[in-house]
């Protein structure tokens, strides 16, 4: 049985091939997701060893909203690849390669317009 591989990350990771990836920063892709798919996210659990306190969130429980941490932007989809970008992505390079992969494979599936039909104008 295969499952659904989702890379969440800052910046690409070229060795793997997952089916969606999201670029940004992890809680606020996290807290992005739980919100969309009104999941409640739990509050972060100290760990052993540790002396840090995680600091008290402002609003309700005590949690941010995503548009709170995210200021309200909504993620951006590359192209109509496989690829979103949060705040935080660093994509570089490899997301404007996968931009113009897909930008050229949209135009060459593209419809040919009926016979006689006027052409858009490009300015």
């Amino acid at each position: 049985m295969s499952r659904m591989q989702i890379l969440i990350n800052r910046t690409p990771i070229r060795h793997i091939n997952p089916d969606v990836v999201l670029l940004g920063n992890a809680d606020d892709i996290v807290q992005y997701l739980c919100e969309r798919l009104h999941w409640e996210l739990p509050p972060p659990t100290p760990q052993r060893g540790s002396r840090l306190d995680a600091p008290e969130a402002p609003g309700k429980n005590g949690k941010r909203s995503s548009t709170e941490m995210m200021g309200g932007v909504e993620p951006v989809r590359v192209g109509e690849s496989h690829v979103w970008l949060f705040p935080g992505a660093e994509g570089g390079k490899w997301v404007e390669d996968i931009r113009e992969k897909y930008n050229h494979a949209v135009k060459q599936v593209a419809p040919h317009s009926e016979p006689g039909a006027k052409k858009a104008r490009v300015t």
